[in-house]
């Protein structure tokens, strides 16, 4: 909590969104990411409605046009897993994924493959090199979890 208000201050945020990242090292905290935004791909919505029950886009919208009805505390505290489907490194040939039936699983939030056939897949660096992804809730954080890594063995990747 100290290092996301010590950097939000720093940057100047005082009145909006902010999205900032921080990994655990041996040394303590680092920040890698900040930015005066909400956070992308499936953060806001579906994951910070569905833990928090905010609507986090509305209620930023309502910030910046000067509505003073704004409401941020969470009505909610809901387990939301954003599983990352990671492949390995190779030229794709075939992917197969029912996305359909992932989405019909009801403690899917979302779920979408970003990778393509013909594709050639790198070591992953950064999120955007992620194959797809499979947003997940559950009673906990450690069910939606399972959740995910259970339905992601419905993906079936082959390489060249």
């Amino acid at each position: 909590k100290d290092v996301v208000t010590r950097s939000i201050t720093t940057l100047g945020i005082i009145n909006g969104a902010a999205h900032v990242e921080i990994a655990t090292t041996k040394d303590g905290f680092c920040l890698f990411e900040l930015g005066s935004r909400c956070g992308g791909g499936g953060t806001p919505e579906p994951i910070c409605t569905h833990v928090s029950g905010v609507n986090q886009f509305l209620e930023q919208v309502k910030i910046l046009v000067g509505d003073t009805n704004i409401d941020l505390y969470p009505k909610s505290e809901n387990a939301c897993n954003y599983n990352f489907v990671i492949l390995k490194p190779g030229k794709i040939k075939t992917i197969e994924a029912d996305i359909d039936s992932i989405l019909k699983h009801p403690d899917v939030l979302d779920a979408g493959i970003i990778a393509q056939e013909g594709q050639v897949i790198e070591r992953l660096a950064t999120g955007s090199d992620r194959g797809g992804y499979i947003i997940t809730k559950g009673k906990t954080r450690e069910a939606a979890w399972k959740t995910g890594k259970t339905l992601e063995k419905l993906i079936k990747v082959t390489y060249e």
